[in-house]
């Protein structure tokens, strides 16, 4: 997955993967360097950002990819979704996006991820401990 969004001021682009790592820029004025996914992209999956001033962390399936202990909110003047330039295009299925305005409380999050993960039927991506691994939120 090479183009993914454009959610962030700063002029680099978020790529799911490109040269076996993840680059984000979700809500942040500079580009994150994640690493190599810690879950398999090729399937469906819940990718999770929290950008707030002084914190940035991005989550595969409820379990934390990278997390950082600085970050600067920025976001673009026009958000793009599905390719990050004219260069780079998903090729990939996006089945939803949230975008909630600060970062929410944990229950929240985990509230989130539990009827999305539900929702999709990846319940069991789930790290075992989550709070609705089994059940999902009523």
């Amino acid at each position: 997955l090479s183009g993914f969004w454009d959610f962030g001021s700063d002029s680099q682009m978020t790529h799911m993967i490109y040269s076996g790592s993840i680059y984000d820029e979700f809500g942040a004025t500079s580009r994150k360097t994640c690493g190599a996914p810690i879950q398999n992209i090729a399937a469906a999956c819940l990718y999770n950002v929290i950008a707030d001033n002084g914190a940035w962390t991005d989550l595969m399936n409820g379990r934390v990819q990278k997390a950082l202990s600085s970050n600067t909110v920025g976001w673009p003047a026009t958000v793009t979704l599905g390719r990050s330039s004219s260069t780079y295009h998903m090729k990939g299925h996006i089945f939803e996006v949230r975008v909630y305005q600060g970062a929410l409380p944990l229950w929240n999050r985990l509230w989130i991820e539990g009827e999305m993960a539900h929702k999709w039927g990846i319940q069991s991506s789930l790290p075992s401990g989550h709070p609705f691994y089994t059940t999902p939120p009523a």
